[in-house]
């Protein structure tokens, strides 16, 4: 199984990355790959970038790699960028490929339980009654493009310090009004047992991973399989992230049918173990 997320997917203007620096070459060699090794493809949210871009554009723009996916018999777990898909779906006027949406799920490969799913679902910036905040701070981002042929918040460094920015601001507001809220305030202590320290990574990642850590603990599964932070990398052997296609360097997973699971990046013609240990 070949696990890939967070393409983002746009209209092919200068603020669709995807459609710069020769990535969709690279894309495609990459589904070659696939076929070439007879494999499963898994696509883990945020295929399409539709806080930014119409879904009718967007599908035009990407008609052939989608196509790529229909013949891969690709399967598609949507994450916080495309969950509009949904509400547009059931109109008939979509590709194929994206009439079969897919739930997180649960599979057993080898010895043990494998969770997919995107990661949006645990993220302490976007609880439940606070849904909305992710997908204004994209539009209140469009401020900072100066023009056609920049996009600064495609830079990962920019939207990691808006992401963790906003968290601290959450959190501190919470602090302060007393108006305690258990995603915000969760315990921490198993994750830090597990050795990720409280310096080593911003306060979302920390909650994220301590979320993930519950979910295990309560025996809802044995390894995690997300994306969503755009970190490809593993933390001690349950939890693994397929990273993203935005950053110069593309990642994916591989899994094994023995329940292997490797981190590798792709250069568009070949493969590189990518032993990244999230948290340190």
């Amino acid at each position: 199984m070949f696990v890939i997320s967070d393409l983002h997917m746009g209209d092919g203007s200068a603020k669709d990355v995807l459609s710069r620096q020769a990535k969709e070459s690279q894309l495609h060699r990459f589904l070659d790959e696939i076929e070439r090794q007879g494999g499963q493809l898994l696509i883990l949210g945020d295929l399409l970038e539709l806080w930014r871009f119409d879904v009718q554009a967007v599908v035009t723009r990407w008609a052939e790699v989608l196509d790529r996916f229909e013949d891969l018999g690709a399967r598609f777990v949507p994450g916080n960028h495309d969950a509009a898909l949904s509400d547009v779906v059931d109109r008939g006027q979509l590709h194929p490929f994206l009439q079969r949406l897919s739930r997180p799920y649960t599979q057993w490969i080898g010895d043990k339980r494998f969770r997919f799913m995107h990661g949006h679902e645990v993220d302490p910036f976007i609880p439940q009654h606070l849904e909305k905040w992710g997908q204004r701070l994209g539009l209140w981002a469009g401020w900072l493009e100066f023009n056609n042929d920049q996009c600064l918040t495609a830079c990962d460094p920019v939207v990691d310090i808006l992401l963790e920015m906003g968290e601290q601001a959450m959190h501190l507001w919470h602090w302060i009004t007393r108006n305690v809220d258990y995603a915000l305030h969760e315990e921490l202590a198993v994750i830090y047992q597990e050795g990720l320290t409280r310096f080593k990574r911003g306060l979302r990642t920390r909650k994220m991973l301590s979320r993930f850590c519950h979910q295990r603990d309560n025996d809802d599964y044995d390894v995690a399989v997300v994306a969503h932070t755009h970190r490809a990398g593993i933390f001690n052997q349950w939890y693994f992230n397929s990273g993203c296609w935005t950053k110069p360097v593309n990642n994916f997973l591989k899994i094994w049918p023995d329940g292997h699971v490797q981190v590798f990046d792709w250069d568009g013609r070949h493969a590189h173990a990518n032993d990244t240990q999230v948290g340190t």
